[in-house]
This record gives structure tokens, sequence and C-alpha cells, in this order.
């Protein structure tokens, strides 16, 4: 029963020497790539939307990925851009969580949203997670590098997670999907509550 206490003390010790908490994911040995595709997968706004979003415009087919997709790379694009000209956006992490809330009871719901929503919702995620992903190299060949892992991950992430709600048949399946998604809106909510008690 030594180890475990080992353990515990080890985990101590690492938690009392954090100076901060950094938006960014900061890896040692990762190429500018590596680390702009694991930043989206590894910061939690950005995952629970990707994630609530995917599976909303999977739930109904081809018909809302047709608009959700180019809005989210629309949207990522406009948000890189912002952040590369210096453009911030304090409150991007909340309105990222409420969006993923919104997406998340959505897809609870089994609701289809109409074009214009889907569009909307696209581009405001795309554009927060933009905002939020600017890369930390200073050389403008490492910080395309970045952009272009980070792009990679979020579409990828997206479009592997509407295929998965988009070719689920079977009943006790989709109602899996459906709890996938108040799961994902109950995390967002949580994760808001955290945030506006900063």
């Amino acid at each position: 029963m030594r180890f475990p206490k080992t353990i515990g003390l080890a985990a101590i010790i690492s938690l009392s020497a954090t100076t901060r908490a950094s938006a960014h994911f900061e890896a040692l040995g990762l190429s500018d790539f590596n680390t702009g595709v694991i930043h989206p997968l590894l910061t939690l706004q950005h995952a629970l939307a990707l994630i609530a979003f995917g599976l909303l415009c999977g739930q109904h087919g081809a018909f809302p990925l047709r608009y959700g997709l180019p809005a989210l790379a629309l949207g990522l694009g406009a948000g890189f851009a912002g952040a590369y000209l210096g453009a911030t956006l304090a409150a991007a992490p909340t309105i990222l969580t409420a969006l993923c809330l919104a997406a998340g009871l959505a897809v609870a719901a089994n609701y289809r949203l109409p074009a214009w929503a889907t569009i909307g919702l696209g581009g405001a995620i795309g554009l927060m997670i933009g905002f939020e992903s600017k890369p930390e190299a200073t050389t403008p060949l490492a910080q395309l590098a970045g952009i272009s892992g980070t792009t990679i991950a979020v579409l990828l992430l997206f479009l592997n997670l509407a295929g998965l709600a988009a070719f689920v048949t079977a009943q006790w399946l989709q109602i899996g999907i459906r709890v996938l998604g108040s799961w994902t809106s109950a995390a967002a909510f949580l994760n808001m509550m955290l945030l506006f008690r900063k």
C-alpha cells in the first residue's frame, strides 16, 4: 500500500508547484504542426463544442452538414485572422461554452436546426475556436504550421462525429447519441458555472 501513497504525495507536490494556467497547450518536443493538432483536442471548451456541433449536424443526415461544415471552416478562418491581427475577446470561453450548451441540448432533444441557425452556430463556434487558437510560435512559417494543424484537427473531429451520428440507424444507438448530447450539455453547464465563479 506504499505505492499509492507515493503517487498521492507526488500529485500534491506537483499541484503545489503549479504557477499559472494557460489556455494554450505547451508540449515540449512536438513540432508546431503537432502542437496545433492537439490544441483543440485538449482544450475543454473546444472539444465539447466540436462534439456537440458534430453530433448535431450528423444527427439529421446530410442537410445540416451541408451548411455546418463550410460555416465552421469560414468561422475558424475569420477567428485566426482576427487573432493574428491582434483582436482579443475575453468572453470567448464563455461564449463557446454557451454555444456548446445550446448544441448539446438540441442533440438531446433531437431537434433539427434550420439552415440559418446551423450556419450561425457553426460560424460562431469556428470564430471562437480561431480566436483562442493563435499559435505561440514567433515565425510566420511556424504559425502557419500551427494554424494548419489546428484546422485539420477541428475539421476531422467535426466530420468524424457527424459521420458517426449520420450512420447510426439502430434506435438504441440513436438514443445513445442523444444521451451523449445531454452529457455534453451538462459538461458545458458545469464548465460555465466554473467560468462565472472566476
